[in-house]
């Protein structure tokens, strides 16, 4: 379905008329016969609640139509002052606030708004894998974190976070500090609900021998 890592959306009205054509754009290695993330912006002018069709369309280089292929979704749709919002905090290394950096598990928080959501782990986790934007970098934020890391399951009990994630987190990954400061960053992050105390992380439903320096 995806060419160079992109392929094409639309979005119909009710009508079957397009009100809007992009790209998805896939998170992670796209030359493979697993599935793979992929993110897109849908950005629509609404002034009331709507029902809208969104296509993902095969990526067909050929033009042939005996290539053509396409999934689709019906979703409703609310303009931006309908939908109630909340907040959750990231944490990312600051090289501004600690420059010296001599305790790799410092990290510091910083608040992202969110749709309003009772699965509020998950939807944080997700935040901090996206990564700083560009108003965080200028203030000295980063993220050890890799792009393109997956949440497999995460649940909690007994003050303890069980998340389990993908593999993506572990690769290329180097060096004692680097290790510590991406525990930090999810354990803060999942921590800063009262009913998490600790959190165990495992990769692919291992939890020995991962994120090794």
């Amino acid at each position: 379905m995806v060419f160079e890592g992109t392929f094409p959306v639309r979005v119909l009205n009710t009508q079957g008329e397009i009100v809007k054509s992009l790209i998805a754009t896939s998170k992670g290695e796209w030359m493979t016969s697993n599935l793979v993330d992929f993110t897109f912006t849908l950005d629509l002018d609404l002034d009331k609640e709507s029902i809208v069709k969104i296509v993902l369309e095969k990526s067909n280089a050929s033009n042939l139509v005996e290539n053509d292929d396409s999934a689709s979704i019906t979703v409703t749709v609310k303009p931006v002052e309908d939908i109630e919002t909340m907040s959750v905090k990231v944490f990312f290394p600051n090289s501004k606030l600690d420059p010296e950096m001599l305790d790799c598990s410092v990290v510091y928080p910083v608040t992202r708004k969110v749709e309003k959501t009772v699965a509020v782990g998950q939807v944080a986790l997700n935040e901090l894998f996206e990564g700083t934007n560009d108003e965080d970098t200028s203030d000295g934020y980063f993220t050890n974190i890799n792009t393109g890391v997956t949440i497999l399951s995460l649940s909690i009990s007994e003050g303890i976070a069980y998340v389990d994630l993908s593999n993506k987190l572990q690769e290329g990954v180097g060096g004692s500090c680097k290790v510590e400061s991406i525990r930090a960053q999810i354990s803060e992050t999942l921590k800063q609900f009262s009913t998490v105390d600790s959190v165990v992380i495992s990769i692919e439903g291992e939890t020995e021998n991962i994120l090794q320096p």
